[in-house]
């Protein structure tokens, strides 16, 4: 049956006039219940919370919302958020969204990635253009004694697992060295299941010898294919003579693959899986439409969200006791508003203000009415 909207001011009097009597906890316990809403996996618009307790931050720079990880050096309380400020360096690294929320609904391949990132081992310019792939499986393999693999890889690498320098050089192998992919198990909530997902990393590895090669090539203003081979037969001719140590080769691949030399690699990305809580999806919205604020040059908007009862019930239970807590708005990955809550959400219309980017915006309101459409 539908409730007229007279009959829903009413209910509201009523529970106005129950809470002031009875104690608004007591009202809020009996109207929410003791349910424990399973955990959501992220939606296509989400609202999410960020336990900011356990080193985290959200910034807004340049009006638009980041999540950062901050150290106790960077001087940034985890509570506050920057109208300005800078996101790079050691003390204040930017998570990636959308993969953060890809890894939530059990991408693996997003959950590789963002383990890249909070590791310190994203890929950047240093990486080759063209990317010759060996699988942690295949390597250990080759390690083991696969004579196949073995022959493949030396040839890839252009040096013998023990650091013996072949006896000429592959210019391919020089400049490309090889990408090793490997596997970390990662254990954390996808919806409301506790797994373990395996993120695939990639590592570029090359010889030492090669990077010797590099070294005696930088200050070259022209380089020739006859100047690195000459280059390459004397610092390999340094190995064969015992005036530089064979690099240990298999060692260093081995390390590459090891599951316990990966595991520290899980801690960074676990931290952030389990610190963010999914409160609502465009699942729960029923409606949304925003209105603008003329500002002279800068105009701004402010969104208005209709809910369902669940959404409003999981809304205001995670609302409660956390007044002045920031949450996210992130639309298609992209964060676009950090709203801060101001009091306990309890109604079914949910209003965020002071939103900028009207392209974002018209872009989350096509895909909750494509979402609401579908309900």
């Amino acid at each position: 049956m539908r409730i007229l909207k007279s009959t829903q001011i009413a209910i509201g009097a009523v529970v106005i006039g129950a809470a002031i009597f009875f104690g608004y906890p007591y009202v809020a316990d009996r109207m929410l219940g003791n349910v424990n809403f399973p955990n959501l996996k992220p939606g296509t618009v989400n609202l999410i919370g960020i336990d900011l307790g356990k080193g985290y931050a959200i910034r807004v720079v340049n009006q638009m919302a980041q999540l950062v990880e901050v150290s106790k050096e960077s001087g940034f309380a985890p509570t506050e958020s920057d109208s300005e400020g800078a996101t790079e360096g050691s003390n204040a690294k930017r998570i990636p969204i959308k993969d953060m929320l890809a890894a939530l609904q059990g991408d693996e391949t997003s959950l590789g990635r963002l383990i890249m990132i909070m590791n310190d081992r994203g890929e950047n310019d240093s990486w080759p253009p063209e990317r010759i792939l060996w699988k942690a499986d295949d390597i250990d393999k080759a390690l083991k004694g696969d004579p196949a693999l073995r022959k493949k890889l030396e040839f890839d690498l252009n040096i013998s697992l023990d650091g013996t320098p072949v006896s000429k050089l592959r210019i391919k192998s020089y400049q490309d060295g090889i990408i090793v992919e490997s596997g970390v198990p990662v254990t954390f909530m996808v919806g409301g299941e506790r797994k373990t997902l395996l993120g695939r990393i990639q590592t570029p590895y090359r010889p030492e010898l090669m990077s010797a090669l590099d070294n005696r090539l930088k200050d070259k203003s022209e380089i020739s294919q006859g100047m690195i081979v000459g280059y390459y037969a004397e610092e390999a001719q340094k190995i064969l003579s015992g005036r530089v140590g064979k690099e240990n080769v298999r060692g260093n691949l081995k390390a590459l693959i090891d599951p316990a030399e990966l595991e520290p690699l899980a801690v960074r990305p676990t931290k952030i899986l389990d610190s963010a809580k999914v409160v609502i999806t465009d699942a729960f919205v029923t409606d949304a439409k925003y209105s603008e604020n003329e500002n002279g040059k800068d105009s701004s908007y402010d969104v208005t969200l209709d809910l369902n009862d669940e959404g409003r019930r999981r809304l205001w239970s995670f609302s409660r006791g956390k007044v002045n807590a920031q949450l996210l708005l992130i639309s298609n990955g992209i964060a676009i508003a950090a709203p801060r809550i101001r009091h306990e959400l309890a109604t079914t219309e949910l209003t965020i203000t002071q939103l900028h980017d009207k392209a974002l915006l018209d872009d989350m309101m096509d895909l909750l009415h494509k979402s609401a459409g579908k309900k």
